[in-house]
């Protein structure tokens, strides 16, 4: 089984997935890490994108995370941060939103 875990980010999403076989494939993303922990492979990856206009933003962060859940049995989403400026908050939340839309 594959899962899926996602910390959302306007700047640099976070993308992690445990396997327990290891047959998870290569995934996208400017950087990809596998382990062994506990019998569980561990593949991560963190998107780091150039501002640009939102609407290209939001494209940039969904793309590779829908190539992501092609191999996942569970998605896991972490909430929101709280203590995040307002400015920001309304923009991830759109984000999440058409994530969440996709998934």
């Amino acid at each position: 089984m594959n899962v899926l875990g996602i910390d959302l980010s306007l700047s640099s999403t976070g993308l992690a997935m445990l396997s327990d076989d290891g047959q998870v494939p290569v995934l996208s993303g400017s950087k990809r890490v596998a382990q062994q922990i506990d019998g569980y492979w561990y593949f991560g990856a963190v998107l780091i994108k150039k501002a640009g206009d939102t609407l290209q933003r939001w494209e940039d962060i969904l793309c590779p995370i829908l190539e992501w859940a092609q191999h996942a049995h569970k998605i896991m989403i972490e909430g929101y941060s709280f203590g995040s400026h307002m400015q920001y908050a309304r923009a991830l939340a759109e984000c999440r939103g058409i994530v969440e839309y996709h998934l």
